[in-house]
This record gives C-alpha cells, structure tokens and sequence, in this order.
C-alpha cells in the first residue's frame, strides 16, 4: 500500500486549521496589492464611474417655481401700469386747473371811475392815519364807490406816470386778479361828456402810437398825448 502525502492546505482542512493561505485578511490595500495590475486597473475604473454617477446633479426648476416667478412678472407690471395712468391722470387734472385758471383771470371787465391815491382816500373815508410826506399809492375808484389797487405794468404805465389822466374820468378795461382787488389793466379810455376818447401816446415824426408817455422808440423826441373821439377814428 503505498500513501499519497498531503499537501498543506490539506492537511490545514483535516486538522480543522484555518485556511489562511488562500484568503489572506489584510486591509482592503493590501488585498488589492495581490491582486494583478490589470485587474487592479479596471476595479479602479468602475469605483470612479460609480461615484461619478452617485454625485447629485441639479434638479430641474419645477413647475411651481416658473409658476411663481410669472406671477411676480404679472405683479410687477400691473404696479407699473398702474403708477403710469396715475401720473397721466394727476397731469390732466394740473392741465386743466390751469386752463381754469387762465380763463378765470382771461375775463375782462371795464372799470368807470377816476385814479386816486388809495392813503388819501382812506384818510378822507375811514379817517386813517395819513403821515405828511406819505407815499402815493395809486388806484381806482369806480362810480359806484369801489377801490380797487392798480398793478403797475406796461400797459397802465400812464396811470402812474402822467398826472393828466389822473384828473379825467377814465373807462379801465382789464382784469380783477383772482381772490384780491388789484386790478390788471388792459387798455384805457377817457369819457368827456358822455363821450368815450381813446387815449393813447404818439409821435408826429416818426409815425409811431405808443401806449406810455416818454421818448419815442426811434427819435427820441417826446411823445404827445391824444384824446380822440372813438366815432371819429384815428391816427
């Protein structure tokens, strides 16, 4: 009878040994150091592709969200829209106050009366103080008793500075300024026995009508004084 010797990892089993030749437990570098390059190779590949397609990738926008960013959108430009017809409106509104305005002021009324000095028609009327060497202030009285204060401009020039018509009876045509009695002239007229003048300023030399007294605009030379009938025309 002849007897076969056993290896030994046959003889490991039948002696019940564990069998550590064969399943080496090292750490997971050093099994992998025994395996072959190649093999070490493509394990290295499918752990890189297995964490690249374990990484999170974006989430796409939900509908809830394009929902929320139209609605913000809409919002907006309603707010717009409404800010925009606002202004539109608050600008008619200005527009047409100031139409009002004008139109208010834009009515003429004629003035029959005579310039005085207002300190001493007050003085004269409700005794008021009246210093000596007053200054004169002057406005109009109208034939029913009203004072009104004349605003000095171009036109009503030669109220203030022709004493002349100061002493006639005068027809004012203009405009009483909205909430005062100051009185914006327009145009004058004298009144003579019933009978309506024009009153204007002219230069014989140079042909030119003017509505204030002073040098002519192109001589020089003093203007004259006219008082002519309405019905008879004039220069």
């Amino acid at each position: 009878m002849h007897f076969i010797p056993l290896t030994a990892p046959e003889q490991a089993i039948g002696s019940n040994e564990q069998f550590t030749s064969l399943s080496p437990r090292g750490t997971s570098g050093e099994r992998a150091a025994c395996l072959p390059r190649r093999l070490r190779r493509r394990q290295g590949e499918r752990g890189i592709l297995y964490k690249s397609s374990s990484s999170p990738l974006p989430a796409p926008p939900s509908a809830a969200g394009r929902g929320s960013g139209a609605r913000l959108f809409l919002a907006g430009a309603m707010i717009i829209s409404c800010v925009q017809i606002a202004i539109a409106a608050d600008r008619a509104q200005n527009a047409s106050s100031g139409q009002t305005n004008h139109q208010a002021v834009s009515r003429e009324t004629e003035l029959r009366g005579k310039v005085v000095c207002l300190p001493e028609a007050m003085h004269r009327v409700y005794q008021t103080d009246l210093p000596t060497n007053h200054e004169h202030i002057y406005g109009f009285k109208t034939t029913n008793g009203v004072y009104y204060t004349l605003l000095r401009t171009k036109l009503s020039e030669a109220l203030f500075a022709d004493h002349r018509l100061r002493e006639k009876e005068l027809l004012l045509t203009g405009n009483v300024l909205p909430k005062s009695q100051i009185f914006d002239v327009t145009a004058m007229k004298s009144i003579r026995n019933g009978v309506v003048y024009d009153l204007y300023y002219y230069c014989d030399i140079c042909a030119i009508r003017t509505v204030a007294p002073g040098p002519c605009v192109c001589c020089q030379a003093p203007v004259e004084l006219v008082e002519k009938p309405l019905e008879s025309g004039s220069q």
